[in-house]
């Protein structure tokens, strides 16, 4: 499974949805990605190996409260699907398709 490229993500809350752009880009066995949405400047983060179709990362933010995100997905073609973790709060489902 590749995952490298442009993904829009979507990651749905109670208190509504946060739309993501994020870019991936294999390095060896890892994947560097930079994390772009609407509260925050782009985020260079370091995911770690891919386990099968298996990829996660963390990532802090600042806004809307500081908060360690963890995120989890799984790759399917050119889908991918899972959650997102913030603090205190429930997991969010996330979706995610290969942008233009």
């Amino acid at each position: 499974m590749n995952a490298t490229g442009n993904w829009n993500l979507i990651v749905k809350t109670p208190m509504g949805e946060q739309k993501m752009r994020v870019q991936l880009i294999e390095d060896g066995e890892t994947l560097t990605g930079t994390v772009q949405d609407a509260t925050q400047p782009a985020t260079a983060i370091k995911m770690g190996s891919i386990k099968g179709n298996q990829l996660g990362w963390k990532f802090d933010v600042k806004k809307p409260f500081p908060a360690t995100v963890t995120v989890a997905l799984i790759l399917d073609g050119d889908a991918l699907t899972g959650t997102a973790k913030a603090g205190f709060f429930p997991p969010a489902r996330v979706s995610g398709t290969r942008a233009e």
